[in-house]
């Protein structure tokens, strides 16, 4: 309980500067892929934090897993990530390039058949790193990120942010 209440607080403690960003936010969907939780869809919201420092970014992601279900069984899987990006490399190359860690909160249940339920909530830490690529009016996304906790996977992603 203490490390959601710790995760809360953080948001919490972010968001005023992400309001003062709203204007330069992004958002787009993003096709994800866990090993252990399979093909995912989701959506991502990203806003620039040059406030606590130089090309940096707040990112926000919800994805929605497709898991195989044992047998006699239902599973259903999604997580929820909060991470900080930085900018590496040259900025004035086509593609940008960010490392970066966070949190995720990701929940797994399994309704049986036959009645019964069981579920179970965890709280992870994110390290990632990826590109985008401007394509027009559109950013392409690739991303890489392993969790240590929480959803206990790596995952592969891309995406289109606008």
């Amino acid at each position: 309980m203490a490390r959601f209440l710790t995760a809360i607080a953080l948001t919490l403690l972010l968001l005023p500067v992400a309001a003062t960003q709203a204007a330069a936010l992004n958002f787009g969907g993003q096709l994800v892929y866990g090993d252990d939780a399979d093909v995912g869809i989701g959506g991502r919201l990203e806003v620039p934090t040059p406030d606590l420092h130089e090309d940096t970014r707040l990112e926000a992601d919800f994805n929605w897993y497709f898991p195989e279900d044992p047998p006699g069984g239902d599973t259903s899987f999604w997580e929820i990530n909060l991470n900080w990006l930085s900018n590496v490399g040259d900025p004035t190359g086509e593609a940008r390039f960010h490392i970066g860690g966070g949190l995720n909160l990701a929940r797994a249940s399994v309704d049986f058949d036959g009645g019964g339920d069981d579920s179970s909530t965890d709280l992870g830490v994110n390290f990632l790193g990826g590109a985008v690529v401007p394509v027009g009016v559109l950013d392409l996304l690739a991303e890489v990120r392993i969790t240590i906790g929480g959803s206990e996977q790596y995952t592969i992603g891309v995406g289109v942010l606008f």
